[in-house]
């Protein structure tokens, strides 16, 4: 259809009749793309052929292909061209269609997205011209590697084609044969209170200006999409109306933007400046951004907000660069100050010293659960007392899941219990002591490694985690109850009967939360009641209830809600709305879900469903909750120091004692430096 500029229908052709020939070979006609140059014609890009036509609907040629062609782009010639992904388990360099060889070296300031499918994952992006009167694809054009994972848009100005990628827009110059092209970051649609999450259209002005269509979903029941236009163009700041600027410093701007956006439109003296770090990633380090963060704030180039997770924040706080905000916290009277808030999680994040240096809008739990009859009833034991109860399963029974190693449980247990061997504020560790020791022995107690390949050989013969548990072949099983519900598949597969009974620690419950969203304030900010304004927002009621059910609030108003919601029967009805009744004329209830379902000894497929909460399932969570005093703290350093002094112990060279005293003193040492 040929559109005039007021929305009217001009002129419209039909498709399949232009292409009766190509569906009667393919037997479908599908354009996935469409795209005009230039001159005005049109290209039908199809998967693997593009069909070019003139203006006037005349077909001009057909672009055929070996590769998929996975997006059309306007170059800022007004030439059309196809673009090619390739990817995959490559050793060495990279060889391009024309037989140009790249050795895939950054030649500018790395912005990679992680790619998928493992560290030696190597993903090129090419751009080849196409020819509208042969048909033919031209010389290939690299596009950066940094920009690759990213949408290519209509070119102009001082850029072959423009890029939008974590919230900004990139001008990028194509290269040839070695030369892998150069980008540049222009603006960060974030910052100009644009939502480019689904970035329809962008183009370059003759005025220089950008211009594009952007959506975005409603969080209501009914859903919907909207759409709007922006237009990005240069002006004097003098023109802008003042406003006092706050800049969040972060590695997550998707997970946040939303609360950006609405803060920024809705204040009129206000506004959060997004300062992203992830740019900073490289392919080999995905953490870099993280890195750069840190030393800058160990600088004195510190932020007025601060993105938390994967930041080392007990330590920024202990070296006085994050504010308390538990002050903030008890003078809202409108979240209700402490009693407002889930506490027992607020309670875990406090400093040694009762300082709270980062709020969470919601969290997992992380544990170990076992069937009642076997670990008991109480929340929390120890290593003794865990081992008491495996001695009492048959021979051969695992203590937690197939495959779990040594390696998994060290990680599970230091990252619960970290807090407790490491302060920050003092600059010292405690691991040279019989607790730490007897945990380590009993980590040395599971496999190295597990041989997967041999474990499904020919004589494999399948087995849910219930069978393994019914027949006592397993003690334990490692647990993220992520919300009210989810915990019961594993209830299910366990029998019913179930107890979070946790990691085995020395003293209270071995169960550890585990954050989603972290956020703090720095104590040199600009203006903290401003910053405030803002932290709030994740703590509030109506933002924690637009964020789903599938984690916990930590909003007490909202948590509650969480619960009766799990709480209460939801039943089938008929298209007319009318309750369904079984055959003794109850209505019949709608499974929240399933555990892994079994085979009984006729062969025949059993599912296990579960439905709402009792009551006494209701508490189990309140008091899984309110018995956790630990953060899961996953600090790289700390951790691969920790894990580099177990392989002597893994490897028999050297004790569970030997070990806790090399921890003690290469930590201890460490721990000092950051003070």
């Amino acid at each position: 259809e040929y559109m005039k500029p007021d929305g009217t229908i001009e002129k419209a052709y039909k498709l399949n009749e232009l292409f009766a020939d190509e569906i009667g070979e393919m037997g479908y006609f599908y354009a996935n793309q469409i795209d005009t140059d230039k001159d005005g014609n049109i290209y039908l890009f199809t998967g693997q052929r593009v069909f070019i036509l003139d203006k006037d609907m005349n077909k001009l040629s057909t672009v055929e292909s070996d590769q998929y062609l996975n997006q059309s782009v306007r170059l800022k010639d007004g030439t059309v061209a196809a673009v090619i992904m390739e990817g995959g388990m490559v050793d060495g360099p990279i060889l391009y269609r024309d037989g140009a060889v790249a050795d895939r070296k950054v030649v500018t300031p790395g912005r990679p997205i992680t790619p998928g499918g493992g560290e030696d994952t190597k993903t090129t992006k090419t751009v080849l011209p196409i020819d509208p009167k042969t048909g033919k694809l031209g010389e290939a054009l690299n596009v950066p590697y940094e920009t690759v994972y990213s949408q290519l848009y209509t070119g102009g100005g001082d850029y072959d084609v423009y890029a939008y990628m974590n919230t900004s827009v990139f001008g990028i110059k194509l290269g040839k044969g070695e030369n892998m092209g150069t980008f540049e970051e222009l603006f960060n649609l974030l910052n100009l209170d644009i939502d480019g999450s689904n970035l329809y259209v962008m183009a370059v002005q003759s005025d220089g200006g950008v211009v594009g269509i952007t959506s975005t979903y409603s969080e209501s029941d009914d859903g919907g999409e909207s759409f709007e236009t922006f237009k990005v163009e240069k002006v004097k700041s003098s023109t802008v109306p003042y406003k006092t600027v706050l800049t969040l410093a972060t590695m997550d701007t998707w997970s946040i933007k939303n609360a950006i956006l609405k803060f920024n439109r809705n204040s009129d003296k206000y506004r959060i400046q997004v300062a992203d770090y992830s740019q900073y990633n490289t392919e080999e380090d995905y953490s870099a951004g993280n890195t750069k963060l840190t030393a800058e704030l160990l600088a004195g180039k510190v932020p007025d907000l601060i993105y938390t997770i994967g930041m080392p924040i007990d330590h920024l706080g202990a070296k006085g660069y994050l504010e308390n905000l538990w002050p903030f916290i008890e003078k809202d009277t409108e979240l209700g100050g402490r009693s407002g808030l889930v506490q027992p999680v607020f309670n875990a994040l406090q400093s040694r010293d009762g300082k709270l240096y980062q709020l969470v809008s919601s969290f997992y739990v992380q544990t170990m659960a076992g069937p009642s009859s076997m670990v008991g009833t109480k929340m929390g034991w120890t290593v003794q007392e865990l081992l008491n109860a495996y001695r009492q399963l048959p021979e051969g029974a695992t203590i937690a899941d197939i495959g779990f190693t040594k390696s998994q449980m060290l990680d599970g247990i230091c990252s619960l219990m970290l807090d407790g061997f490491v302060n920050w504020d003092a600059g010292k560790t405690d691991f040279d002591n019989a607790d730490f020791i007897g945990l380590l022995e009993f980590v040395n107690t599971f496999p190295a490694d597990f041989n997967w390949e041999e474990y499904y050989g020919e004589d494999y013969v399948y087995e849910s985690q219930g069978q393994r548990f019914a027949r006592g072949g397993q003690l334990i099983t490692e647990l993220t109850v992520s919300n009210m519900l989810s915990w019961r598949t594993t209830e299910v597969n366990l029998g019913g009967d179930m107890t979070f009974v946790g990691y085995p620690v020395a003293s209270g419950v071995g169960s550890g939360f585990v954050l989603q969203g972290g956020y703090a304030m720095s104590s040199t900010c600009k203006n903290k009641d401003a910053a405030w304004s803002f932290l709030r927002t994740f703590l509030t009621k109506e933002y924690q209830q637009s964020q789903g059910s599938w984690t916990m609030p930590t909003n007490k108003a909202v948590f509650d809600q969480r619960i009766e919601e799990a709480k209460t029967p939801r039943y089938r009805q008929d298209e007319k709305g009318e309750y369904q009744l079984d055959e003794n004329g109850q209505r019949i209830e709608i499974p929240r879900g399933y555990g892994d379902g079994y085979t009984d000894k006729d062969g025949n497929w059993i599912n296990t469903p579960y439905y709402h909460l009792t009551d006494e399932q209701a508490q189990k969570i309140i008091d899984l909750v309110n018995a956790t005093t630990h953060v899961m703290t996953y600090d790289e350093d700390v951790l691969g120091i920790i894990a580099d002094e177990c392989s002597g112990l893994f490897a028999g060279t050297r004790t569970a004692a030997q070990t806790a005293k090399m921890i003690q003193s290469r930590l201890n040492l460490y721990v000092g430096e950051q003070k």
